[in-house]
This record gives structure tokens, C-alpha cells and sequence, in this order.
């Protein structure tokens, strides 16, 4: 189905589920050239994000390169500063 819409589309986007459909998310990110991944900036969302990146990383040998780590739902007073990442993203770190 991927290859198919690669001859039409230039970008696809997929919402894979952490939950169920395992194979399936294995072979998207497996033909998949870059890939955002969304962190809830909370203490349960790293958690189960970690894990499921080891999996990723570990078990199914795809390259951390491919990965974009997006942290979602930043709050004034989050774990992370915004000042920190703001100046992070803006010096490409």
C-alpha cells in the first residue's frame, strides 16, 4: 500500500498505534525515510516513549538518523524550560 502512494504522494503521514498492530508499524517504519516522533512531556509519556524506542532502536534495528524527537504539549512550568528549547532548536542541537 506504502509503495502505491509513494508514486503519488511526495509525503505521507502515518499515525501508528503503540497499542496494537505491531507488524504492521514495524514494516511502515522499516520503508520509512524520516520519521517524527511525538513525546508527551510528561513523566508516563517518556516512559512508555523510551520503551517504545528501544524497540524500535534494539529489536527491529531501525537507525536512530531516521528518528525527529518532537516533545508535545510543552506547558510554561513543564519538565522541560521552554528557553532551553527554544535555543536548542534554533541552534540545530
Amino acid at each position: 500500500m506504502l509503495e502505491n502512494l509513494k508514486e503519488t504522494y511526495e509525503y505521507i503521514i502515518v499515525n501508528t498505534s503503540s497499542e496494537c498492530f505491531f507488524e504492521v508499524t514495524k514494516k511502515i517504519l522499516e520503508k520509512t525515510e524520516v520519521i517524527y516522533f511525538l513525546i508527551e512531556e510528561n513523566i508516563t509519556g517518556i516512559k512508555s516513549s523510551k520503551k517504545l524506542l528501544e524497540i524500535y532502536w534494539e529489536k527491529w534495528d531501525i537507525k536512530k538518523s531516521r528518528f525527529n524527537i518532537i516533545l508535545n504539549k510543552i506547558k510554561e512550568y513543564s519538565l522541560i524550560n521552554k528557553k532551553i528549547l527554544k535555543m536548542r532548536i534554533t541552534k540545530n542541537i
